[in-house]
């Protein structure tokens, strides 16, 4: 669970954070709270996902073995948990 911006409370969960952003934030459990990440964290996990994607591919194609190309699933995992889930919540002001 993620502190809410809001109440400051653990009340957002990790697929919440993952997917939210401004025009879908996540929502708090407790105060109802909306929140997201900002896309540019987003942008982060994409570019640092294909970037290891490609040293994977490269390592495939020099050894003519398909078996690392499974490294990129583990590689986006990764990239998500590290800059999206790791990125902090903004608040949305409440109306």
């Amino acid at each position: 669970m993620h502190e809410c911006p809001h109440c400051h409370r653990e009340g957002i969960t990790h697929l919440q954070k993952a997917l939210s952003i401004y025009f879908g934030p996540a929502e708090c459990a407790f105060c109802h709270g909306k929140s997201h990440v900002h896309i540019i964290y987003g942008m982060f996990a994409v570019f640092f996902w294909v970037i290891i994607t490609w040293v994977f591919i490269g390592l495939s194609y020099m050894s003519r073995s398909s078996i690392f190309l499974l490294g990129s699933a583990p590689a986006m995992f990764l990239a998500v948990n590290k800059y999206v889930l790791g990125a902090p919540l903004r608040a949305i002001p409440r109306a």
